[in-house]
């Protein structure tokens, strides 16, 4: 992970859904992630139940990298 312009986009063809893509610095075409916007958003979810992302003690978002 290299922390600079990396960001997930949501493909939409038609008016549907094409999947959660992530575009990455490093690399020159986008990976599929997920095939949909929910399954992107339960992924989100577990990972903060299982506390993989959390808060750290001044409030930024973190990410616990051994889970």
């Amino acid at each position: 992970m290299n922390y600079s312009s990396d960001f997930y986009t949501l493909k939409v063809s038609e008016g549907k859904e094409n999947g959660i893509f992530l575009i990455e610095h490093d690399f020159d075409y986008p990976t599929k992630v997920h095939n949909s916007f929910e399954d992107f958003l339960r992924t989100i979810i577990a990972c903060y139940q299982e506390k993989i992302y959390f808060l750290d003690d001044d409030g930024y978002l973190d990410m616990n990298f051994d889970e």
